[in-house]
């Protein structure tokens, strides 16, 4: 067995907002072969957990229903 350095974490986090001033924080994060993702969205937040940060996203962001347009 050969002692390997744990993988890099990635944390990125984000803010989106409309000129209507609706805001949406985001942040995604790696833990070892998964990732977390925290929406907060109008002041409650939203979790998701997946094995890509797309998955985690996803799943956070599924309260607001399917995209209109995709």
């Amino acid at each position: 067995m050969t002692n390997q350095p744990p993988p890099p974490v990635v944390d990125v986090e984000f803010r989106l907002g409309t000129a209507t001033g609706a805001l949406m924080e985001v942040s995604v994060r790696s833990f070892a072969d998964r990732w977390v993702a925290v929406a907060t969205i109008a002041g409650r937040p939203e979790h998701g957990l997946g094995r890509t940060a797309r998955e985690a996203l996803s799943g956070a962001l599924a309260s607001l229903g399917q995209p209109a347009v995709t």
